[in-house]
């Protein structure tokens, strides 16, 4: 189960060098990770650059309990109660069940808000990852092990496609954008390091 709420808005103020007119939010799950990007993005003309500003991992003990019916529907009851907590205080929401655990984080247009700690959206062309770990409580509270910044740049690959043939619109999602993510990631020793231990 995904639950996540898209921004149409540009969520950072972006890079000297251009000026988001968009942006938004996705995310999904691998193995024991979960994760949740948020990018800008430019149109000029027919071309679309999209580039991510911030990435958040959530990692599971590979000891939690399975899915099932009464875990999906307290995990719902779970995201929705933090949905309308953020929207109280004039905050987005975005989070997830991945079957196992959940995850949830608020943000507005500076900032993410994750277990307490504040992260602001880089405003130049780089972006910031957050490493949390035992997000489903086993060996201890869900915790942020680390954070780091990364080269804003995906390969064009990494993003959905809009094709236009004659009158039909066609939407085409990468085939494994998990992969490509994870290698990103993986650039930096602290991501790593993280993801070593998460196959």
């Amino acid at each position: 189960m995904r639950l996540a709420l898209l921004a149409v808005a540009a969520i950072s103020t972006g890079a000297a060098a251009q000026r988001p007119t968009g942006g938004g939010n996705s995310g999904g799950s691998a193995g024991r990770i979960s994760y949740d990007y948020f990018y800008s993005s430019q149109q000029t003309g027919n071309v679309q650059q999209r580039w991510l500003r911030a990435v958040v991992l959530w990692r599971r003990s590979g000891d939690s309990l399975p899915v099932s019916p009464a875990r999906s529907r307290d995990a719902e009851r779970v995201l929705r109660t933090a949905e309308r907590a953020a929207e109280d205080i004039g905050r987005r929401w975005t989070g997830g069940y991945d079957g196992f655990a959940v995850h949830s984080l608020e943000y507005d247009s500076t900032w993410l808000y994750i277990l307490g700690q504040q992260f602001p959206f880089p405003e130049s062309d780089s972006a910031v990852v957050i490493l949390v770990d035992r997000i489903d409580s086993i060996g201890g509270r869900p915790i942020i092990t680390g954070s780091y910044r990364l080269s804003s740049r995906m390969p064009d690959s990494f993003w959905p496609q809009y094709l236009s043939r004659g009158d039909t619109a066609l939407f085409v999602h990468p085939s494994n954008p998990s992969l490509q993510l994870f290698s990103w990631v993986r650039i930096h020793p602290l991501g790593r390091e993280f993801l070593s231990i998460a196959p």
